[in-house]
C-alpha cells in the first residue's frame, strides 16, 4: 500500500492554509508564504534583516563553498533567529503559523537568488542525464503492454497532468517546489489507479500497480535533468521533508529512473532481445510499431525534445503517402492500416 503524500505546498500553485488568528500580523486567507515574506521585507523595519540576508548570499557566492557546506549554511540561517525573530519589531504580534510561512518565504527567496550557483551539474552528472534522455528517446516505443500495465490504467486522461508535472520541474527553483512536482505527479498516478473501476472497491493501490505506471509516465514525459534535480532536492531540502511519505515517493522516483537507465529486453513483456535491439536502434519492421504520442496534442504541449518523435511520425505518414502514389490503383498494407484508423494521422 502506498502512503498518502502530505506536508508540502508549492507557492503560487497551491493555496497555503490560512491562519485563523485575528491578530494584526496574521496572514489573510489564502495568502502565500512568498507574498507574505516579500510584503514584510518592504517595511522600513526590515532593513537590518535584509542586511543579514545579503551577507549570507555574499558568503554563499564564494566559489570555494561546495554544495554540502552551502546547504548547512542555509539551514543554519533558516533555523536561527537571524531573519525570523519573534522578538523583532517586524514580527511582533505574528502567530506561529505566520512565522512558519515567513520562514518558507525566506527559504524560497534564498534558493531563487542562489539557483544559478547551486543548481549546477558536474560533468559526470551531465553525462548521466544526457545518457538517460537519449535512452528515454530510444525507448519511446515502450507502451503499457510491455510493462504489464492494465489498459484502463494507461488510458486514464489524468496521466497527461502527471507528465506535465515532471516536464515543469525545471520551471521552479526552490527544492521544495521541485519536490512538489514529483509528489504531484505521483499523487495523480495514485489517484488514477485508485479510481479505476476494475479495482475492488476500496482496495488501495499497491507498489506493483504504481511503479510500472510511473515508469511509463516518465518515459512519455522525458523530463530534462532528472538526476540533477534529484541531487539538488536531496541536498537542499530540509531533512524533515525527505522522510515518511515524501521520502518513500522520492525513493520510488529514483527507482523508476534507475529501471529505465538499465532497462533490458528481459524486463519487458512480450519483447525478445532481437526485437528490443531492433527497436532501441530505431529500426521498425511495421508502422504499427510506432507509438503515436501527438494525436491529441496541442501546440502548448510541445517541447524541443519532442522533435525526434514528431519527425518519426511524419516519416511514417510520408511512407503511407508514398505507397499511395506508387500504387494508385492498389492500396498498400500501410494504407489499409491507416484508413482503418484515420485519426492516427489527422
Amino acid at each position: 500500500m502506498l502512503p498518502h503524500v502530505t506536508g508540502l505546498r508549492m507557492e503560487g500553485r497551491t493555496t497555503s492554509s490560512s491562519s485563523s488568528s485575528s491578530s494584526p500580523g496574521a496572514m489573510s486567507a489564502g495568502k502565500h508564504a512568498w507574498e507574505f515574506f516579500v510584503d514584510k521585507m518592504k517595511s522600513k523595519d526590515a532593513a537590518d534583516i535584509k542586511s543579514k540576508i545579503k551577507s549570507l548570499l555574499t558568503s554563499l557566492y564564494d566559489s570555494s563553498i561546495v554544495d554540502d557546506v552551502a546547504a548547512r549554511m542555509i539551514r543554519t540561517f533558516l533555523e536561527s533567529r537571524s531573519a525570523i525573530d519573534p522578538d523583532h519589531c517586524l514580527w511582533k504580534g505574528v502567530d506561529d503559523d505566520a512565522l512558519r510561512q515567513a520562514r518558507e518565504g525566506l527559504e524560497k527567496f534564498i534558493m531563487i537568488k542562489m539557483y544559478p550557483k547551486l543548481f549546477q551539474s558536474t560533468p559526470s552528472a551531465r553525462k548521466r542525464d544526457a545518457a538517460l534522455f537519449d535512452r528515454m528517446t530510444r525507448l519511446s516505443w515502450v507502451c503499457h503492454t510491455h510493462l504489464d500495465i492494465p489498459e484502463q490504467y494507461a488510458a486514464c486522461a489524468g496521466l497527461q497532468a502527471a507528465r506535465h508535472e515532471l516536464q515543469n520541474m525545471n520551471s521552479f527553483k526552490p527544492p521544495r517546489d521541485k519536490m512538489v512536482c514529483i509528489l504531484n505527479c505521483m499523487q495523480i498516478i495514485n489517484n488514477a489507479i485508485a479510481s479505476c473501476q476494475s479495482r475492488p472497491l476500496g482496495a488501495p493501490p499497491s507498489a506493483d500497480d504504481f511503479l510500472p505506471l510511473l515508469i511509463l509516465v516518465i518515459l512519455q514525459a522525458r523530463p530534462w535533468y532528472p538526476f540533477l534535480n534529484m541531487q539538488y532536492i536531496s541536498t537542499f531540502s530540509h531533512p524533515d521533508e525527505m522522510v515518511g511519505a515524501n521520502g518513500y515517493m522520492f525513493t520510488h522516483f529514483s527507482s523508476a529512473l534507475t529501471f529505465i537507465e538499465n532497462m533490458t529486453a528481459s524486463a519487458l513483456h512480450n519483447c525478445n532481445q532481437e526485437e528490443f535491439d531492433r527497436r532501441i536502434n530505431g529500426e521498425y519492421e511495421d508502422d504499427d510499431d510506432i507509438q503515436y504520442r501527438f494525436v491529441d496534442a496541442v501546440a502548448d504541449d510541445l517541447r524541443l525534445s519532442d522533435i525526434p518523435d514528431l519527425l518519426r511520425e511524419y516519416k511514417a505518414m510520408a511512407k503511407v503517402l508514398r505507397g499511395c502514389h506508387r500504387r494508385p490503383g492498389e492500396a498498400s498494407p500501410a494504407i489499409s492500416r491507416a484508413t482503418s484508423n484515420m485519426d492516427t494521422f489527422w
